[in-house]
Formats: structure tokens, C-alpha cells, sequence
């Protein structure tokens, strides 16, 4: 039937103007997923890793002194200053723990949607539900997207990372806006936590591989601002050497640099959600019980899915052709 130009089917409703089935899926999951991360946000502790940033941010804003170097650091150097210059946006409107943490929330709760976009282009729109799903429900992701410490934007920027980078080892065409949001996510990554500094390692080989496919003038621009960056933040560093020279001898005679089985393991909880219920949520006997229970079976399943996936992974590598 037609009114007006524009076709209606024999049920009066017009195509254009309902959601898709996975248009719905997802839009609960990212709804499920905000929910989580803003349920009960005023038990969230606040203690003195959560308030340094604030800490630092509210110098700026009192005009005493411009951070250069961030929150210190017990391994290896001390942070960058770009999370407290980030949350003095927050605290200039409002001045209170309430507006950084909303924002802080906010903001990594996109990062189920930016999971569900990497996943649909490299994989399909099935694994990119599934993928936001268990990024949008696993309690150590929803945990740590509920806090305000110098890595709290962490479960955003690593999934934007993925979404402008990751499609292309699938040899999709790499858009210069995904290239460029990768980068400058990465950049606020390790402006932000040192540690940080560890994605780079997982980034550069991406870089180096698909370099004939990554598109010239984002790259450039990228590249450029993570430099300049990266030299102001070496700059802090030279200035107080003496300081940042012992810091780096007492990291090096230690056992830092070794991985260990406990690091894989806290790896691995973070994919999988072990051990949530173990660490923070005991409650009473019976309950932590049936919890406990409930959380190994689901332990056992995701850990056969997470080898089956690398096992896969590694077979499609290896096969000729």
C-alpha cells in the first residue's frame, strides 16, 4: 500500500522505521552494560590511588602549579600528568568526587559499544554482540570501569585501540578515522598510566605489518601528536633524572620484567571474570556457595572457549595458504 509516496506494509508499518533485530540485542546490551557500571556508584571507595588524580587536578585548577609528572609510580617510572588535566574538566563544573566519577563511568561504558564494533567488522555482527555482551557483564571489567585512579580509562581507550587497528590482520581496509582515533587512544593510554606503555609492544608489530595499507596522512597525525607527547613527558623525566635514574636501578634488579604464572592468571580472570566473587563479593555462606558454584562452571566453559579461539587462531596462522 502506498500514502504519500511512501511504501507501508499490510500491518501500517513502514521499514525504515523499525529496529533490526540485532539493532535491539544491542542496544540492551549497551543499556545492561551502562547499568552495571552506574549500580550503586556511591559505594565505589575513594582512596589515595582514586584521589591523586583529583589531587592533581585541583592544583591546576587553584592556579598553584601545571603537573608535569603524574601520581607516582611503585614500579617502574612514575605516570604522566594527562589524567589529572583530564578529570579537571569535571571538577571545574562541579567540585566534587560525584563529577569525576560520572564522567569517568560514562565514558567506559562506550567502551562496550567500541567492543561491539571491533568485533562486527573483523568477525561478523554475531561475534560483535557476543564480544560487548561479555565485555558488558564481566565483573572485573565492570569493576574497574567504576573507578578514578590514574587507569580508569582503560575499558575505553584499549577497545578503541582495537576498533581502528584490529580489522585490518583481517585485511579490511583501514579508515583514516579509525587509524586516527586508535592513536590518539593510545596516546591518552600511556599519557595517563605507564604502564600503558605495554600496549605499544602489541601495537607497533600491527603498525609495522599492514604499513602498505594504513592510510598516510592519520598515521602521520598520529604518529605526530603520540610523539610530541611522548618528548614532553621525556622532558619531565630529564629534569628530575637523578630521582627517575634510581627509580629505573631498583626496577631492574628486581623481578619486574619476569612474567609469571600469577601474572597469566590475572590475565586470563580479566577475559574470563574468575575469582570476582572470590575477591570482593564473599556475602554470606550459602549465598557465596551457590555463587562460587555457579562462577566455576562458567570459569571452565569460557577458559575451553578462550583455548579453542587460540587454538583456532593459531591452526589459521600456521596452514598453508
Amino acid at each position: 500500500m502506498a500514502c504519500r509516496g511512501t511504501y507501508v506494509d499490510e500491518a501500517g508499518r513502514r521499514p525504515g522505521h523499525r529496529l533490526s533485530r540485532s539493532t535491539a540485542v544491542l542496544l540492551a546490551v549497551l543499556l545492561l552494560g551502562a547499568m552495571l557500571r552506574f549500580a550503586y556508584l556511591g559505594q565505589v571507595r575513594h582512596t589515595y590511588d582514586y584521589a591523586y588524580p583529583s589531587y592533581d587536578a585541583l592544583r591546576l585548577l587553584e592556579g598553584q602549579t601545571w603537573p608535569r609528572i603524574g601520581q607516582p609510580s611503585s614500579v617502574f617510572l612514575d605516570n604522566a600528568p594527562w589524567m589529572g588535566y583530564l578529570q579537571a574538566l569535571p571538577l571545574a563544573i562541579w567540585r566534587s568526587p560525584w563529577s569525576v566519577y560520572i564522567v569517568m563511568v560514562g565514558l567506559n561504558a562506550l567502551g562496550v559499544g567500541f567492543v561491539y564494533l571491533c568485533g562486527r567488522r573483523t568477525l561478523g555482527t554475531t561475534v560483535g554482540l557476543l564480544a560487548a555482551f561479555l565485555f558488558a557483564i564481566n565483573p572485573w571489567i565492570v569493576y574497574f570501569s567504576r573507578t578514578a585512579w590514574v587507569q580508569a580509562l582503560l575499558p575505553l581507550l584499549l577497545p578503541i585501540v582495537a576498533w581502528g587497528l584490529w580489522p585490518g590482520a583481517r585485511g579490511q581496509a583501514l579508515s583514516s578515522r579509525g587509524v586516527l582515533s586508535g592513536l590518539l587512544a593510545l596516546t591518552v593510554a600511556v599519557q595517563t598510566y605507564v604502564q600503558a606503555w605495554g600496549v605499544v609492544a602489541q601495537v607497533a608489530p600491527v603498525l609495522a605489518l599492514l604499513h602498505r595499507r594504513l592510510p598516510r596522512r592519520a598515521l602521520l597525525a598520529g604518529g605526530l601528536i603520540f610523539l610530541l607527547a611522548a618528548a614532553v613527558y621525556a622532558s619531565a623525566l630529564v629534569a628530575d633524572w637523578p630521582r627517575v635514574a634510581t627509580q629505573l636501578r631498583g626496577f631492574s634488579g628486581s623481578t619486574g620484567l619476569l612474567s609469571t604464572r600469577a601474572g597469566l592468571d590475572h590475565a586470563v580472570r580479566l577475559v574470563i571474570g574468575r575469582d570476582f566473587e572470590h575477591i570482593h563479593a564473599p556475602g554470606e555462606p550459602a549465598e557465596y556457595t551457590m555463587r562460587r558454584a555457579v562462577s566455576l562452571w562458567a570459569d571452565r566453559l569460557l577458559r575451553l572457549a578462550l583455548l579453542a579461539g587460540f587454538l583456532r587462531a593459531l591452526w589459521t596462522v600456521l596452514r598453508p595458504g
